[in-house]
């Protein structure tokens, strides 16, 4: 079941890079939030957002240069303690 859950992970986080090429940079940082949820210590989803931020962020821009980074810092720190708190239900 660990292999599995592996595959997956590397699998989404390789659809985020693509997704970088072809989607809007919101949909990737929508992406990289889920990936917080789904996975345990998902670092990919900050580095997804850094990639994101020196891709198609410059001084003046709109959103702000680096704002998907910063957020996304700020999303995974606080799911990461939420984590903690809340009860996943698995199907046995």
């Amino acid at each position: 079941m660990k292999g599995y859950i592996l595959c997956i992970r590397i699998l989404y986080t390789l659809a985020g890079l693509l997704g970088i090429l072809f989607f809007p940079s919101w949909i990737i940082f929508i992406v990289a939030s889920v990936g917080f949820f789904l996975f345990p210590r998902y670092i990919e989803g900050i580095i997804l957002c850094i990639i994101m931020d020196g891709l198609y962020s410059f001084p003046g821009s709109i959103p702000h240069p680096g704002i998907y980074s910063v957020t996304s810092i700020i999303i995974f720190i606080i799911v990461f303690y939420l984590r903690k708190k809340l009860t996943w239900y698995t199907s046995s």
